[in-house]
């Protein structure tokens, strides 16, 4: 991969493991630009997008995907074409919402960029405890952003919240790398005693409360040590119960961020294989809780209860 020429007006940040360089303002935190010689960079560009590819392999509702490059159609906020995991070109819709635009090329754009680069994305938050790295999965709807901000409220550093990608650095060792610093939220009351001024709706992504809280989130890479797939229980108590291999595979293969890309990109072997070997590593556990805020102090009891005795 080439670095990109000219990056004269460019912004630079890190997200996900990724250095990226984005000729929009994405509204995080800004970084040092990486050397010269890591291979890690993203471009984010203004461009024309193409209406079709030339190789498609399939397609799911707003994206046409081929083995080296993809389409995504945010319909009335902005097409995204994205190439060879290393260049974003985006084409805003006419008197489109930029916080839109941002948070389509921060979610989608840049979870396509993660499948052709090699990743596997996961749908879930993490956080570090201890110097642990804690990961909670699952769908749309399993409260992980609200998880998320309790233990922020409780005072621990987040690493991610929606999404987040591993990196692995040999001998089964895994880290979650950092991702955006921005909880998505259905209701604002978990963050109580947080300044809510910087938050926002962006009607055009969803009903989802943004709100920016760099000063919450860690910037350094934590050593991931549990797995947790997060489900309801219609019980008021809280449970943990560790999984097989064979459970967890199955949950981890649901929890992939986009995961549709595994099979049209054909990488369900390479899938296994790299999940075989986090599992080998990575206890997993389903956490099971009530539907109810005034139970999440007992939530996270549980939880530092349960890393103590790991």
């Amino acid at each position: 991969m080439q670095r990109p020429n000219d990056l004269r007006n460019m912004r630079s940040y890190r997200l996900h493991g990724l250095s990226i360089e984005s000729a929009i303002d994405l509204g995080l935190p800004e970084a040092a630009p990486a050397a010269t010689a890591r291979q890690d960079w993203v471009s984010i560009e203004l461009g024309a997008v193409p209406r079709r590819l030339q190789r498609s392999l399939g397609s799911r509702v707003g994206f046409k995907i081929a083995q080296e490059e993809a389409i995504f159609n945010a319909s009335g906020v902005a097409r995204f074409h994205i190439t060879g995991g290393q260049r974003v070109a985006v084409e805003p819709a006419v008197d489109s919402d930029p916080a839109a635009v941002c948070l389509f090329i921060l979610g989608a754009s840049i979870g396509v960029v993660l499948h052709q680069r090699g990743f596997f994305p996961l749908h879930g938050c993490a956080l570090a405890l201890d110097g642990k790295g804690l990961a909670f999965l699952g769908p749309s709807g399993r409260g992980k952003s609200t998880l998320a901000a309790a233990f922020s409220e409780a005072e621990y550093k987040i690493l991610s919240d929606d999404r987040f990608a591993l990196n692995r650095l040999g001998a089964g060792r895994y880290v979650v790398e950092p991702g955006l610093p921005i909880f998505r939220l259905r209701s604002l009351a978990v963050m109580k005693g947080q300044d809510l001024s910087a938050a926002y709706l962006a009607p055009d992504v969803d009903d989802k409360w943004s709100v920016p809280a760099a000063q919450l989130f860690s910037t350094d890479a934590v050593p991931l040590t549990s797995l947790f797939f997060l489900e309801w229980s219609n019980s008021k108590t809280t449970k943990i119960v560790r999984l097989d291999r064979f459970e967890a595979l199955a949950f981890l293969r649901r929890d992939v961020w986009l995961n549709f890309f595994i099979n049209t990109l054909g990488r369900e072997s390479e899938f296994l294989a790299w999940a075989a070997d986090l599992l080998n590593h990575v206890p997993a556990f389903v956490l099971r809780r009530p539907r109810d805020l005034a139970a999440m102090g007992d939530v996270i009891a549980r939880v530092e209860d349960h890393v103590s005795n790991l």
